[in-house]
């Protein structure tokens, strides 16, 4: 049984309202004039007068009042009957203006169906998510929530039908593996923290050289990681962080990170591509933002025959860039909102350090090499989620280097699904494709934040949030939405999403008890009404032209209710003369 505080929505249109507002109104104030009447009956001789007055509205009334409350010859309960007649003559009145106040216009969903619905999508062979699937985050908004509101736009699905809610359909999982190692690129390197799986971290450079590469463990769940990339004139390539990262997942430890059967699922780093070396010699000193702040997400479904698990992955990053000035880990530490995040003070302290370290190089007797420390990485495992801050340095012209830093916050999932085959069988019961290191199904940039005045793309607790986030929301539509990118040239993709379609219905959200208290009055009122309209009955229910009417009834051979001529000078409905001539009928 509903309580009294709950709210009923009501599937009527603003005209049905209007009218039953004004029928509110109407009886309410026929109520006020039969207790009036029934006042007149019972007041004494001024009685009537007053419910008389009322017909002349608020000014007379009120001018009768101010013109009557001096008089001593008339009665105090007289006019205090006045005054309660122009109280209760505006309560009647705007009683309802106070009712529509609880009254709210709205939309009411109707029974869902269920849909598949598929929509072509472009998506060149380069390019690794659908064009116009890149949104923008506001600044206090969230990122599931902008996913939700994409889900639900005809910008891209463009069989959307207005009128219509469009609810993708979400369903529970399960979590099969929910703590991982990390792995920078190379299995030579060792992992940080272990688990039932394992994410490769790789920026496409080359191969590192363990001799150089040294991971101390700060916590039990925090790795502090620095090395030496080597140079040109060694003959070994720089380190260049201007590549993108990605992000690649394999359930066990077996198996090799190059070998793409070990992987269960990877997601890029969508970055603008970077202009040449030679462009950043131009800007010496600068330091700013490179990348602004984005959520990239993707999810690999595994057909029936190998496995019903499902990965999916979420991945934010922001970047900053300097030229030939020192690391700029102090300036990356300023352009967040949290500035205690550990992670930033450890960069900010390791990168006050220059540091130099002996590796086998060469032939004897020049069989070593003193290689500059220019990488640092600060690493941050809780169970699915990882955090990585790294900053490296490369050669952008003669003598001149550039600095760049990354601070990225990933979270991974793997778990079962009850199996759902409607988008199956909506594609002919062609198996899900395993894509495995093409396809971000979504990428979401944030917009600058305030905060105290200042300007910053992102706050450390947000881009973590947002991500577990996007992560929890893109494994609860599981099976239920599914990108297919195009392949072997094909430049046309398709969006399948499973929906609940409702219809949406107008109408009007009302408290219970302001439903309930709104008809006990209307009750009430006309049971007054038309008991004292039955009961009381003529003169003190009518006007003071019903009673002249029916006075002159012989006079005008007739007694039925009609309109009548009516002159000032004689006072005289239909020539017959209401007062005696020698009265003289004065301006208000």
């Amino acid at each position: 049984m509903p309580a009294l505080a709950d709210k009923i929505f009501l599937p009527i249109d603003i005209f049905i309202v209007t009218v039953v507002f004004a029928v509110f109104r109407f009886v309410l104030v026929s109520a006020v004039g039969a207790c009036f009447a029934i006042y007149a009956k019972y007041g004494g001789e001024y009685a009537k007068s007053v419910g008389w007055i009322r017909s002349s509205g608020y000014r007379g009334m009120v001018k009768t009042f101010w013109n009557t409350h001096k008089r001593k010859n008339v009665p105090t309960s007289v006019k205090g009957a006045l005054v309660i007649a122009l109280l209760a003559t505006l309560i009647a009145s705007f009683l309802d203006k106070g009712i529509a106040r609880y009254i709210h216009p709205t939309f009411n969903l109707g029974r869902p169906e269920r849909t598949v619905l598929n929509s072509p999508q472009i998506n060149p062979p380069d390019v690794g998510v659908f064009y116009g699937w890149n949104f923008a985050v506001p600044a206090n908004g969230s990122a599931v929530h902008t996913m939700k509101e994409v889900l639900n736009s005809s910008l891209v699905i463009h069989e959307l039908r207005a009128g219509h809610r469009y609810d993708p359909v979400v369903s529970p999982y399960n979590v099969t593996c929910a703590d991982f190692g990390v792995v920078f690129q190379s299995n030579n390197i060792k992992s940080a923290g272990s688990g039932c799986g394992t994410v490769f971290l790789d920026f496409r450079y080359p191969v590192i050289n363990p001799a150089v590469f040294n991971m101390t463990q700060r916590s039990s769940n925090r790795w502090s990681i620095i090395w030496g990339s080597g140079s040109e004139e060694e003959g070994k390539p720089e380190f260049m962080l201007d590549k993108p990262l990605t992000v690649a997942f394999r359930v066990n430890s077996s198996g090799e990170y190059t070998n793409i059967q070990f992987i269960n699922c990877a997601l890029q780093e969508t970055i603008r591509p970077t202009y040449d070396d030679d462009h950043w010699f131009n800007y010496k000193g600068w330091f700013g933002i490179s990348t602004s702040p984005g959520t990239s997400t993707t999810k690999c479904l595994f057909d029936t025959a190998e496995s019903t698990d499902i990965t999916a992955i979420a991945l934010t990053t922001t970047r900053f860039i300097n030229i030939d000035d020192p690391y700029p880990a102090d300036e990356v530490r300023t352009m967040f909102v949290n500035k205690t995040d550990d992670l930033l003070l450890a960069m900010q302290e390791a990168t006050k350090v220059e540091q130099v370290v002996h590796v086998p190089y060469g032939s004897p007797p020049n069989n070593t090499v003193d290689i500059d420390i220019d990488i640092w990485a600060e690493l941050r495992v809780n169970n699915s989620s990882i955090d990585i801050y790294i900053c490296g340095s490369s050669r952008v012209h003669h003598d001149h280097r550039k600095n760049e830093c990354l601070y990225g916050t990933i979270s991974v999932l793997q778990f079962t699904q009850p199996r759902h085959d409607a988008i199956l069988n909506s594609r002919g019961g062609k198996d899900f494709v395993r894509d495995k290191l093409k396809g971000t199904y979504m990428r979401m940039d944030y917009l600058t934040n305030n905060y105290n005045g200042t300007l910053f793309p992102i706050s450390v607790e947000k881009m973590r949030n947002d991500t577990d986030g996007v992560a929890d929301y893109m494994a609860q539509l599981g099976y239920n939405y599914y990108a297919e990118f195009g392949r072997f040239g094909s430049q046309q993709g398709r969006v399948f999403i499973e929906y609940d379609i409702s219809v949406l219905e107008f109408g009007f959200e009302v408290p219970l008890w302001v439903l309930v208290a709104s008809g006990i009055i209307l009750v009430i009122s006309l049971v007054v009404w038309q008991l004292t309209d039955w009961l009381i009955g003529s003169p003190y229910t009518s006007s003071v032209y019903t009673i002249i009417r029916k006075g002159l009834a012989s006079c005008t051979n007739t007694s039925i209710p009609r309109l009548m001529r009516f002159q000032f000078q004689p006072l005289a409905f239909e020539e017959v003369k209401i007062l005696p001539e020698e009265i003289e009928l004065l301006p208000d």
